[in-house]
């Protein structure tokens, strides 16, 4: 399940040029991360989400995502 979800973490990566197909992939490795309880790899995916968003001009969806990854990133100092 690990090897699984960093590789469609990789491909989303990868894939910046192509927002939507990038948007699909982040929710397919959400869903996995949730149903393994991995907080880690979903501020990750968090983060990615935010990225993907701001690059297609949906900032207060960017921030969104983004202000998620940092809750959970700042709870763990």
């Amino acid at each position: 399940m690990k090897q699984r979800v960093d590789s469609l973490l990789a491909i989303a990566a990868s894939t910046t040029v192509n927002p939507d197909s990038t948007k699909i992939i982040l929710a397919d490795v959400e869903q996995l991360a949730m149903q393994r309880g991995g907080s880690a790899l979903l501020a990750k995916i968090w983060t990615r989400n935010g990225f993907t968003n701001y690059c297609t001009g949906r900032y207060p969806v960017a921030i969104d995502y983004y202000y998620k990854a940092k809750d959970y990133y700042l709870s763990k100092k």
